[in-house]
C-alpha cells in the first residue's frame, strides 16, 4: 500500500503540496491528474476558485472536491495512489 495524505500543506494554481503519512513532502500537478477527464469536469475541477476548496478526506487520507459532479453529492475523490504516482517530492 501507498502512502496516504496527512495534510494538505499548500495549494497554488493548479499545484498542491501534502505531507504524506510516509513523511513525504509531495507536489500534485492537478493539470496532469485530471488530463483525461471529460472535458466538463476537468475544466471545473481545474477553476482556481473551485480547486482552492480542496479538503482533506479524513477517512480515506485523500483529496476531496465539493460540487463538481452531478452525482455523488457532487463530491469528487480522488485515489491516493494515482495522486502519489502524479506527484513530485520536494523533501
Amino acid at each position: 500500500m501507498l502512502a496516504r495524505i496527512e495534510k494538505i500543506l499548500s495549494i497554488d494554481g493548479h499545484s498542491i503540496m501534502c505531507k504524506w503519512t510516509n513523511g513525504d513532502k509531495r507536489v500534485i500537478d492537478f493539470s496532469k491528474v485530471v488530463a483525461n477527464y471529460p472535458a466538463k469536469i476537468r475544466e471545473k475541477i481545474l477553476d482556481l476558485e473551485v480547486l482552492g476548496t480542496v479538503e482533506l478526506n479524513q477517512e480515506a487520507k485523500t483529496l476531496l472536491i465539493r460540487n463538481v459532479l452531478s452525482s455523488n453529492n457532487g463530491e469528487i475523490d480522488f485515489c491516493p495512489d494515482v495522486l502519489f504516482y502524479n506527484s513530485e517530492l520536494v523533501s
